[in-house]
């Protein structure tokens, strides 16, 4: 099961951000959606990139991958994705720092 939150920015009187709202609830579990909210346009066509695989995947290909991975397709600052549970998320990656010995001269 995976639950993707869509959420956008709470702003105050002088128009600064101090939080946000969640606008729309997906949840995807065993292959059925469900989608709720006060705005429930999630488009089940959309194609995204697998974090898993890195290949572009549709709803119908793997539902809770394609679920998972909506939330790198949705990074405005009006609007973006967080995963708020997964039954089987990605493995932590550690990334190894890049050394570079010499600079590159042109």
């Amino acid at each position: 099961m995976v639950v993707v939150e869509f959420r956008r920015p709470e702003r105050d009187e002088q128009g600064r951000a101090i939080g946000f709202r969640a606008v729309t609830r997906l949840t995807v579990r065993d292959g059925d959606v469900q989608v709720e909210g006060e705005e429930p346009e999630v488009d089940l066509g959309q194609r995204v990139v697998s974090l898993r695989t890195g290949r572009t995947i549709t709803f119908r290909d793997d539902p809770e991958e394609w679920a998972r991975s909506l939330a790198a397709s949705y990074r405005t600052p009006y609007l973006w994705a967080e995963v708020v549970e997964d039954t089987n998320p990605l493995p932590e990656v550690e990334v190894e720092p890049v050394h570079v010995r010499e600079p590159v001269v042109r």
